[in-house]
């Protein structure tokens, strides 16, 4: 016994774990290793030495923040320059100076090259622009869609105005321009294919179809565009009423009706933007509406050129 007990003195002298007399060498387990020494500090240096560098790249990040900066300012005063005339002279659509709707779509037309020159500018120079600049992007296809409408129904009722002031005329048999049209009258994308998927048409050959241009207008500023339209001509269809140009009011109706029957027959998916898209589909249904209690009422007091409502 004297003997074993030496023996487990000296295993727990060598750091084993189970000294027990009865078990056995396989069962006994060494003790977990030291902790490893804590890490070394980091160097120091001279507050000169550590800040420098980081000193002149916040410098050089603040200097290309103002000069962006100021270059959106420069890009939103343009762009407001051009567009506040072609917005005032289509405002004339709301009173008896505007009674000529052709006149007033082609007075307005000759300022829309001015207004996509500047949009085209703030959207190369900021990669898009930012909101402020969709924002503008899509009034301005507004603003053109509009100048196609007044053409369209003032040609229609006799009005002076010769061309499609929308642009390549594609607004003369059905009221609503295109994309291409309402490019071509900003004087923009030329070399964009009036297409809602870019790239689709690929080269016979199977070779991978050319990057695509900078686009300034894009399909959904386009999409954006008419549904804002149609808000427009509910208000016109009140005042122009008040001017005597039942014809506008008649030809606006149905063509809303039309766009609205339109987007409604089309399942577009929601998120990442979409939901507020058809949240505004959806709302167009009061402002058609709204028109047609206009065309109705005036049809039963007689008051609604024949053929006014077409559309």
């Amino acid at each position: 016994m004297a003997s074993r007990g030496r023996g487990v003195a000296a295993l727990r002298a060598a750091g084993t774990t189970n000294p027990h007399p009865c078990g056995t060498l396989a069962s006994w387990t060494a003790r977990p290793p030291p902790p490893p020494p804590p890490p070394s500090l980091p160097p120091t240096t001279t507050p000169a030495a550590a800040l420098t560098a980081a000193l002149t790249a916040h410098a050089a990040t603040a200097a290309a923040a103002a000069a962006a900066a100021a270059a959106a300012r420069d890009a939103a005063a343009a762009i407001d320059a051009a567009a506040r005339p072609v917005a005032l002279t289509l405002g004339t659509l709301h009173t008896p100076a505007g009674a000529d709707a052709a006149a007033t779509a082609a007075a307005a037309a000759a300022g829309l090259p001015r207004l996509g020159a500047a949009l085209a500018a703030a959207r190369g120079a900021g990669g898009g622009g930012g909101g402020g600049v969709v924002g503008a992007v899509r009034d301005a296809v507004g603003y053109a869609l509009l100048v196609g409408v007044a053409g369209w129904t003032g040609r229609a009722a006799g009005g002076s105005g010769g061309g499609d002031a929308s642009g390549g005329g594609e607004a003369s048999g059905g009221g609503l321009a295109s994309i291409g049209a309402v490019r071509a009258a900003l004087g923009v994308d030329a070399g964009v294919v009036d297409e809602l998927v870019p790239g689709e048409a690929a080269a016979a050959d199977g070779a991978p179809p050319p990057p695509a241009p900078s686009v300034v207008i894009t399909p959904d500023d386009y999409l954006w565009g008419v549904v804002g339209l149609v808000g427009v001509l509910s208000r016109l269809c009140v005042t122009r009423v008040a001017v005597g140009d039942m014809a506008f009011v008649g030809r606006a109706a149905g063509l809303a009706a039309d766009i609205f029957a339109v987007l409604r027959s089309v399942e577009m998916p929601g998120g990442a933007g979409g939901d507020a898209f058809v949240r505004r589909v959806d709302g167009l249904r009061g402002d058609v509406q709204k028109m047609e209690d206009v065309v109705y009422d005036l049809s039963i007091r007689g008051m609604m050129p024949r053929g006014g409502g077409g559309g």
